[in-house]
């Protein structure tokens, strides 16, 4: 039996489903460049990302290599945070 992650993507205000993701790790990293495709393929821009929720794992939250770190060094910009 194979464990796998799904990520689910909402778009607020009004909690719309956008979609999720089944990135192949774990690692924030990975998450992170699994998020940012799936926006672009799916034509949502991130210019106008502004804010990103999560649990408070270190994968997500980690200050080096979470998932939130690494978007926002890959928009070059910071995102509010809420868990």
């Amino acid at each position: 039996m194979r464990k796998e992650e799904y990520i689910s993507v909402i778009r607020e205000s009004g909690g719309q489903y956008v979609g999720h993701i089944t990135p192949a790790s774990r690692t924030g990293g990975v998450i992170a460049k699994c998020i940012l495709k799936y926006l672009e393929d799916n034509d949502v821009g991130i210019n106008k990302l502004e804010a990103i929720g999560c649990d408070g794992t270190a994968t997500n939250t980690g200050w080096k290599n979470g998932t939130v770190s690494s978007i926002q060094l890959k928009i070059e910009r910071p995102l509010q945070r809420f868990m």
